[in-house]
């Protein structure tokens, strides 16, 4: 379960609501983020998805992974930056790039607080990363599987709505894995993530 204090939006040098672009998405398809792997086909469309799809760089995954393994008797969260795109076949996609752990969280085995404290550190991170924007957020369940609680859904529903910002949900106990997407998120089918050097 993970909540974000409100008054995170009066910490940043922006406000919020100007991360959350509503302009239309650059069209590339999504063989062009696809270096190491074959052409793909498009995602066989989902009912929230809509046609959805990740590219996910290896090392970013394992950067999620060690970062919630580092305390598995609480939660661990971060946010997550990248680029929305949508592939002339018609569905949209979204390349991570960057993960920035939270290290000012108050947290316990079943929830974690990102404190107003903790945004200057994440807007620094989105600053030395030029070009890129808050995609969505990841946090852990240690030891208690791949979902979004109550909390998890209201959090990605009120910051991370759109149809390609992603939840990331790890349990470094089981070693999963799982990928939600867009407001009142289904997981991301294994099948429309695509692993990247």
């Amino acid at each position: 379960m993970v909540e974000f204090n409100r008054q995170s939006e009066t910490a940043a040098p922006w406000a919020w609501n100007d991360l959350q672009r509503n302009e239309p998405l650059e069209t590339r398809p999504l063989e062009m983020f696809l270096h190491d792997e074959p052409p793909a086909p498009a995602p066989t469309p989902t009912p929230h998805q809509a046609g959805f799809a990740l590219v996910l760089p290896r090392s970013l995954r394992a950067q999620m992974i060690e970062h919630a393994g580092r305390w598995v008797t609480h939660e661990q969260a971060g946010i997550r930056l990248g680029r929305a795109y949508q592939d002339p076949r018609g569905f949209q996609f979204t390349v991570l790039a960057a993960a920035l752990p939270v290290e000012d969280a108050e947290a316990s085995i079943a929830q974690v607080k990102m404190r107003a404290a903790a945004w200057p550190a994440i807007w620094k991170g989105l600053q030395q990363n030029p070009g890129q924007q808050i995609i969505g957020w990841y946090h852990s369940h240690p030891g208690y599987g791949i979902f979004l609680s109550a909390t998890d859904r209201t959090t990605q529903n009120a910051y991370f709505a759109a149809p390609w910002q992603v939840a990331v949900v790890v349990d470094p106990v089981r070693g999963e894995f799982g990928v939600f997407a867009g407001c009142d998120p289904d997981p991301v089918p294994d099948a429309a993530i695509f692993s990247v050097a």
